[in-house]
């Protein structure tokens, strides 16, 4: 089955910073891209294949406003998404 590249704003958020970027969803991988960096290369990338788990996330136990994301390798990326349920099921579709 063939699904598009799903792009949003999205906030990385490690629970002190957050630095703002684009999360695109795609066939092969996720991928953020920096906004203060949209003319460089500079964005990291987390292959379809080495995702474990991808849960809601809340923000201070308000509500759920973003997508937690956990690698093969038990690392722990969160964004925060204006559209977490949809970005979530995007994922999820493809792993």
């Amino acid at each position: 089955m063939y699904y598009y590249s799903m792009k949003t704003h999205a906030i990385l958020w490690d629970g002190f910073s957050k630095i703002q970027g684009e999360l695109e969803v795609n066939e092969q991988s996720i991928t953020f891209h920096l906004l203060d960096f949209a003319s460089t290369n500079l964005a990291f990338n987390i292959a379809l294949k080495d995702i474990k788990k991808v849960f809601l996330h809340s923000l201070f136990d308000l509500e759920k406003i973003g997508v937690e994301v956990i690698t093969n390798n038990d690392k722990v990326n969160v964004f925060i998404v204006k559209n977490p349920r949809e970005v979530k099921a995007s994922i999820c579709n493809r792993i």
